[in-house]
């Protein structure tokens, strides 16, 4: 959530989205480079420590979804990129049998992409809730 929040304070507004897609795409290389090393390290599937999955999951829900204020994007972003990671509706599961980095990561992308979907939603249906706390 730290690095939405310094580019979405700091950066100027033309280059939010290419800066929020350059930290996503990073986020993304770095987890399938280092995915396969985190799980031999922690000596588990998907440790729980190794949290550049979680990043890359909640940048694409700010790059697809914006609420009217940063710390309501970043708020909502963050909930509901973590529900849907935790509830891992189907496909979501199944692409944590793929093996290291890139199985560490897809779950979270595609977690996030339910999240996305969610958030648009419940915008349209509720725009007065989303208005006042977001």
């Amino acid at each position: 959530m730290g690095v939405y929040l310094c580019i979405a304070w700091l950066a100027p507004p033309e280059l939010r989205t290419i800066l929020i897609g350059v930290a996503l795409l990073l986020s993304c290389l770095l987890c399938v480079a280092l995915g396969s090393w985190a799980e031999r390290h922690w000596r588990t599937a998907d440790p729980g420590v190794f949290v550049l999955d979680e990043v890359a999951g909640f940048l694409l829900c700010v790059l697809l979804f914006q609420s009217s204020t940063v710390l309501g994007t970043a708020l909502w972003a963050f909930l509901a990129s973590r529900a849907f990671d935790v509830i891992k509706p189907w496909p979501v599961y199944k692409m944590e049998e793929l093996p290291g980095g890139v199985g560490i990561l897809l779950d979270d992308l595609l977690a996030s992409l339910y999240a996305v979907i969610f958030l648009h939603a419940a915008a349209y249906f509720f725009p007065i809730f989303f208005a006042k706390l977001g």
